[in-house]
């Protein structure tokens, strides 16, 4: 167990988090690693403390370069990355000292080509309390359940799309890039990643820190003034993920994930149409535009709850968003 690990750090203007971040990769208590540092056109310090990294610690790669956004430099990353493993850490966040220890373990004991782990989310630097619903079992899944557990989670564990909680062997990522000048960027690229493993491991114990910050590229679309990208980006690529499921003939999975877009293009509405946002226009074509597929699903679902929901916003669609805002003004109480 002393394969070298490529670990990529795409930095952008994040001077106040970093060191925290570096140092807890640096201090991992798995040493075989290369941590690749991005820079990424940063007009703050970030770069002049990269640097100086590279100096005190000759497992450290910088690269300068002009901005070209998070996927850009994630892509540099894999472009110069030499390890046998993969792993993403966001510059804004840290990441527990034995993840990468752990990660490799489960992922060798178990022949997979994945590891995934937990995490926790915090705000600024502070930490939330430790979850005590975490279990530390380990699941494994074979093939195509790979896929499942990514697109459906599976009972109490949750995982999401993105791609820092994990460790790839180098193989079952080759020749995959994520979409240049595009947010949300891991949704299409996690969904291929894991239809090409052959077998993942999860282990149920938080060993990543991911930072909620009011000015980062979620913390920005998930105010009230709903940003743009929202049209430009989320949707699109969620769409994009659609398409991928139903082009590999995964059509109940394509199915799972249009729903969560229905239902997501329904709460968003919800927010412009009683804060007159300027993307109300532009969200309820997107409702239109879904609505045939929301027919169709409508008649083949076995899930009740899912059939009234799409009968009410498709015969009555101001009932529903009536409905989701007193059900989101309870939750505000």
């Amino acid at each position: 167990m002393n394969e070298l690990i490529s670990v990529i750090v795409p930095i952008y203007n994040v001077s106040q988090y970093l060191k925290q971040c570096v140092d807890s990769i640096l201090n991992q208590s798995y040493k075989n690693l290369e941590v690749i540092l991005v820079d990424d056109g940063s007009t703050d310090n970030s770069g002049v403390i990269c640097d100086q990294y590279a100096q005190m610690d000759n497992r450290v790669v910088v690269i300068h370069k002009e901005n070209g956004g998070l996927s850009d430099a994630r892509n540099v990353g894999l472009e110069v990355a030499k390890g046998e493993y993969i792993g993403f850490v966001d510059s804004d966040d840290f990441i527990d000292l034995s993840m990468y220890e752990t990660l490799v373990e489960i992922l060798e004991k178990n022949q997979a080509d994945i590891a995934i782990a937990n995490w926790q989310d915090f705000f600024d630097n502070k930490k939330n309390e430790i979850h005590e619903n975490r279990t530390g079992n380990i699941l494994i899944f074979e093939n195509i359940e790979v896929l499942r557990f990514l697109i459906y989670g599976k009972d109490k564990y949750r995982i999401s799309f993105s791609v820092w909680d994990r460790l790839y062997r180098r193989n079952v990522i080759k020749g995959l890039y994520f979409p240049k000048g595009r947010c949300y960027e891991d949704v299409v690229w996690s969904a291929k990643v894991f239809y090409a493993a052959k077998r993942g491991v999860y282990i149920d114990k938080d060993l990543y820190y991911y930072r909620r910050r009011d000015n980062s590229i979620v913390g920005l679309d998930s105010k009230k003034g709903l940003s743009e990208r929202i049209v430009t980006d989320e949707i699109p690529q969620i769409e994009k993920q659609i398409q991928f499921l139903n082009d590999i003939g995964q059509d109940e999975m394509a199915d799972e994930t249009a729903y969560f877009l229905y239902e997501k293009l329904l709460k968003y509405y919800e927010e412009c149409y009683y804060g007159n946002n300027e993307l109300q226009e532009e969200l309820l074509s997107l409702i239109n535009k879904h609505n045939k597929w929301a027919r169709e699903y409508l008649c083949r679902s076995d899930k009740l709850s899912r059939r009234i929901v799409l009968f009410v916003s498709l015969y009555a669609f101001k009932l529903t968003i009536f409905l989701l805002h007193i059900k989101n003004r309870k939750k505000e109480l």
